[in-house]
């Protein structure tokens, strides 16, 4: 677990993770698989917290489009911003008991289903994108989706906030408390 923890240190400021619901015996991942003289028709709902203008919402947006055409339209995506289907715990919690958000974007909000998960909000750990990019695309990537598939979700792509992105609901002056 020590190993684990040191590992996930590095991830912190991944800031979103795209997951889907891991354990879904029937979804729009299967039709992909489905032969192409198939008729079936299918939908993945996305939720996030954020708005419009937002980068999770404008990679929603592009993987919708992309889903939908590769798909010839037999996979059809929905987008719900703003927090219309919750909080971003219970978007987490509807993905993984099956009650309407197929996908969603998470971060340190995973510590809720798995501790060691929250450390993926801890400030500073990582100083630049690429380091960044060397870390999602090697070993620690590699057991943090462990991680979140052990907790039923499945990371299908990773986003970044930026580097060194605190927030606040008060001024922040210094680094002590």
């Amino acid at each position: 677990m020590k190993k684990l923890g040191i590992a996930l240190g590095c991830m912190t400021l991944v800031g979103g993770m795209l997951f889907a619901n891991g354990s879904s015996e029937t979804s729009a991942a299967d039709a992909s698989k489905a032969n192409a003289t198939d008729s079936s028709k299918y939908e993945l709902v996305i939720g996030h917290i954020v708005d419009e203008s937002h980068t999770w919402n404008k990679a929603s947006l592009y993987f919708k489009d992309q889903i939908e055409e590769k798909s010839n339209g037999r996979i059809s995506v929905k987008v719900y911003p703003n927090s219309q289907l919750g909080s971003e715990v219970e978007m987490i919690q509807s993905g993984l008991t099956g009650g309407g958000c197929d996908m969603g974007f998470t971060g340190e909000s995973m510590q809720t289903y798995n501790k060691d998960l929250g450390i993926i909000g801890m400030p500073y750990a990582v100083t630049s994108d690429e380091q960044m990019d060397r870390v999602l695309n090697g070993a620690v990537g590699d057991l943090l989706k462990d991680e979140m598939l052990d907790s039923g979700l499945r990371v299908i792509a990773t986003i970044k906030r930026g580097a060194r992105n605190i927030t606040s609901n008060k001024p922040i002056n210094s680094p002590m408390i």
